[in-house]
């Protein structure tokens, strides 16, 4: 069971952690719902209050005073109220979008998630304010890792220089939207994981040490030639495309159900994310975050395998508004879900509720420290601008002793 938590010890968390308003950036004295509500009185009451009672598809006070995930309740019957800061968390090579200039600087999401055992229900609140309406993402192409030879026009680019490299286990376009009448929409991704309780195998070539691909794309067991590597991975579920409007709000409310917990409308259990050597020589065992680390995305996966809520409890929350191309042509209550790359790479407001405090804006989330349980767990990044998430895009040739 998870035990109760209380407002006041979760508020005594929030003041251990760096301040949300300590980190520079270009945004000084213009965060509507990010400086100018955070005041000392009657905070607590406000949130309090909020979650008392159902849930409102409006933006509230609540909604623009909350710095930092609440929780009540336990495994069978509780909530959680988290917000969504610009940057603070992505995965493994996943671009920061930054904010557009002349956009509003104080771009904001929350997530409330009430959920009954005995309903079987999980109901999401997604909210946005003041986010970018169909943001453009635009990345810097960085060739292949394996090509090293500067005379070829693919050969690697690290980054900053680069962005952006191509990836035949995530195929995510560089830039979106691909088709410009599309558009672009957000969408919100409930990502489970510990990474090293969960893992999967992965198969490579035993005489290239290329990566093959997964336990989830060889059903049928290794394939002739391999070598296998467990290795830790995440599941997701996601919201069906948030479209705000002009004024850059947005709320989204939808139930799935506590059993079994699905993508918005039923459609898919989960996919598979992982990030993973594709060249088996980079790896680094001792040190992983030293080694290469890419993103893996498998196809999505059936609802009969979709995870009861108290699983994904227990292993840990993180939250990931995401920027993706846009689909016109589904109509409301459709399955709009990619199947081709799954997810765009580009990540907007986000947030790690599993961590106490969760983080604060200006910091972000250290995925490879996670990996390998050190620390720090955070550090400071800007607030407004685009980056690189945690690069790990190559290695040394660590079986050659290069």
């Amino acid at each position: 069971m998870r035990p109760t938590n209380v407002l006041a010890a979760t508020l005594l968390c929030i003041s251990l952690l760096p301040s949300a308003l300590m980190a520079a950036g270009r945004d000084e004295d213009r965060r509507s719902c990010v400086a100018d509500q955070q005041k000392p009185g009657g905070y607590a009451e406000t949130i309090a209050s909020y979650l008392a009672g159902p849930a409102v598809a409006t933006w509230t006070a609540a909604d623009c005073r909350l710095i930092a995930p609440v929780w009540t309740g336990d495994d069978d019957k509780g909530q959680l109220f988290a917000p969504l800061w610009h940057g603070v968390t992505a995965g493994i090579e996943d671009w920061i979008p930054p904010v557009p200039e002349g956009s509003p600087t104080d771009p904001k999401g929350t997530v409330r998630i009430d959920w009954d055992k005995t309903a079987d229900t999980v109901s999401y609140t997604l909210k946005l304010h003041h986010v970018p309406v169909s943001p453009l993402v635009r990345r810097i192409d960085g060739g292949d890792p394996e090509i090293t030879d500067p005379a070829d026009p693919r050969h690697f680019i690290p980054p900053p220089q680069a962005t952006w490299w191509r990836n035949k286990f995530h195929d995510a376009p560089k830039d979106l939207p691909v088709n410009p009448s599309d558009g672009t929409a957000y969408r919100l991704w409930t990502i489970f994981t510990t990474f090293n309780t969960r893992t999967m195998l992965f198969f490579y070539d035993a005489q290239s040490l290329m990566l093959l691909g997964s336990a989830l794309d060889f059903p049928d067991g290794a394939p002739a030639g391999s070598v296998a590597v467990g290795i830790g991975v995440a599941q997701l579920v996601s919201s069906a495309l948030l479209y705000p409007g002009a004024d850059g709000s947005a709320v989204r409310q939808y139930t799935v159900g506590y059993n079994k917990v699905t993508t918005e409308g039923g459609f898919y259990g989960f996919f598979v994310a992982a990030f993973v050597p594709h060249n088996l020589c980079r790896i680094n065992p001792y040190q992983p975050a030293l080694g290469q680390l890419r993103p893996y995305a498998s196809k999505w996966q059936p609802v009969a395998q979709a995870n009861s809520w108290d699983v994904i409890l227990r292993n840990g929350l993180l939250f990931d508004l995401t920027v993706e191309e846009g689909r016109p042509d589904v109509p409301p209550a459709g399955n709009d879900q990619n199947q081709e790359y799954i997810y765009g790479g580009a990540a907007f407001l986000n947030n790690v509720p599993s961590l106490q405090g969760g983080v604060p804006w200006g910091w972000h989330f250290n995925i490879p420290g996670a990996i390998q349980n050190v620390q720090p767990m955070i550090f400071q990044v800007p607030r407004l601008d685009g980056f690189v998430s945690n690069p790990r895009v190559t290695a040394p040739l660590f079986c050659r002793g290069q």
